[in-house]
């Protein structure tokens, strides 16, 4: 089903003359969701093609991480959490293995502290959603 989704994608012509202007340069994922966004096509077919993404593309670094990401991708995971678990994870592996980690009382400090840091930048964050909603509707309004 996915197989034969993604041949009517690249068989169009529209989305041809889009990957023909493909540069070289131009990141690839970005080409891809420019092209589903517009395009009538299911969620599984971009999980799909998101997930292709991930693979490397012949950097050993990369290929080493690769099945790192694959342990902790979860579904609903937001890619925040996915970079700040990787980030963890390679900075723990650079100091050579958990048993190098040095835990200090600031960073027993720190960790007691992270449950009131992501409340607060939850706020802050709602508070920056029903801003731009606000200016939305202010626009919205004024447009009428």
């Amino acid at each position: 089903m996915i197989e034969k989704e993604f041949n009517n994608l690249t068989t169009k012509p529209e989305v041809q003359i889009f990957m023909k202007q493909f540069k070289r340069s131009d990141r690839l994922d970005h080409v891809w969701m420019s092209v589903l966004r517009n395009s009538d096509f299911s969620k599984v077919l971009i999980a799909v093609i998101q997930k292709v993404l991930i693979i490397s593309h012949g950097n050993a670094f990369v290929e080493r991480g690769f099945s790192m990401n694959k342990e902790i991708i979860v579904d609903n995971q937001l890619t925040r959490s996915l970079i700040a678990q990787r980030q963890v994870y390679n900075g723990v592996q650079a100091l050579g293995g958990l048993k190098n980690v040095e835990i200090t009382k600031k960073s027993i400090l720190k960790m007691r502290n992270a449950g009131s840091l992501y409340s607060q930048a939850l706020d802050n964050q709602k508070k920056d959603d029903e801003k731009s909603k606000k200016a939305w509707r202010e626009k919205d309004c004024t447009n009428m």
